[in-house]
């Protein structure tokens, strides 16, 4: 938390609208000069911050005494880590995020349908480790200049497939816990909160979130393939093919996205019935009913 207080603080905020005035004074830090970006809207960089916060913590708590572990090794890392993630850690992090948007641009120039699977079976991949807020900026910009954008109705097979791999859980499943976590995680799913379903059932299960990327592949070429814009910027729910529609009415653009939100939602949900579970119950701690055992008196 401190770590992200420090990069979004009020200050350094001032300070990169400060360096992005014409002929601004470059600033540095131990004669290294510093990049000054907004990480308001970032997680990246606080992500790989705390993942070098929790490295240099074990490596601190393994050489201090026991006596000064508490006070000393927060110190330590804060002192460290903080100037390392404005040096190093942010712009490294900020030019991953540029680079997976120049990829998409790159890729959906080349093939529309090439960019959908592969922006539709890593979006949730790209969900897990914050590298998805790289696109947003690029989603914003495309509504602003062209008005309309090409990733949104990719995303959404995306999204529903995951919803499709729950839904298969559900109906597969003889576990009792998992049974509830999959109906509140299907309800969520429908409009466009995914986390619960990944973090709860399908990435700890493994298979089910590996279909759900697969459906979301063919879903997104699919709709890549149809041409499908988004006219309005949202979040990717069951509503959301109303943002499909452009101005002059519903064309095959929409019905290409709806087909290829469709196949992505039936294809997860069959192939996390049929092969997503394992075979047991689905799971430790399935509730099993036993039979009981019938006694036969016989007579004479």
């Amino acid at each position: 938390m401190v770590i992200g207080g420090a990069l979004t603080h009020p200050l350094m905020i001032q300070a990169f609208e400060a360096s992005q005035a014409p002929g601004a004074a470059v600033e540095h830090f131990l004669g290294i000069p510093v990049t000054f970006i907004n990480y308001s809207s970032s997680v990246i960089p606080i992500i790989l911050a705390s993942w070098v916060s929790c490295w240099l913590e074990r490596k601190s708590n393994a050489l201090l005494p026991s006596s000064m572990k508490n006070f000393f090794s927060p110190a330590i890392c804060l002192a460290v880590v903080v100037p390392l993630t404005f040096l190093v850690i942010g712009p490294v992090a900020t030019w991953l995020s540029h680079l997976l948007a120049n990829g998409y641009q790159f890729i959906y120039a080349f093939a529309p349908w090439l960019a959908g699977a592969v922006l539709g079976a890593m979006w949730q991949v790209c969900v897990i480790f914050g590298l998805h807020w790289g696109l947003v900026p690029l989603m914003i910009n495309n509504m602003t200049v062209l008005g309309h954008d090409s990733m949104l109705p990719i995303i959404l097979p995306a999204v529903i497939a995951q919803v499709g791999a729950v839904l298969g859980i559900f109906l597969a499943t003889r576990d009792a816990r998992q049974r509830v976590l999959a109906g509140s995680a299907f309800s969520a799913g429908l409009f466009g909160i995914t986390e619960p379903a990944i973090y709860g059932l399908t990435l700890p299960l493994r298979r089910p979130f590996i279909f759900g990327c697969v459906a979301g592949a063919i879903g997104g070429a699919i709709t890549a393939f149809s041409n499908s814009y988004a006219y309005s910027f949202g979040l990717p729910n069951i509503f959301f093919p109303a943002q499909m529609i452009p101005p002059g009415g519903i064309d095959a653009s929409v019905w290409g996205g709806l087909i290829g939100t469709g196949v992505a939602f039936v294809l997860a949900c069959v192939l996390t019935f049929f092969a997503g579970l394992p075979r047991a119950s689905a799971a430790p701690g399935a509730v099993t009913v036993a039979r009981p055992r019938q006694t036969i008196f016989w007579r004479r």
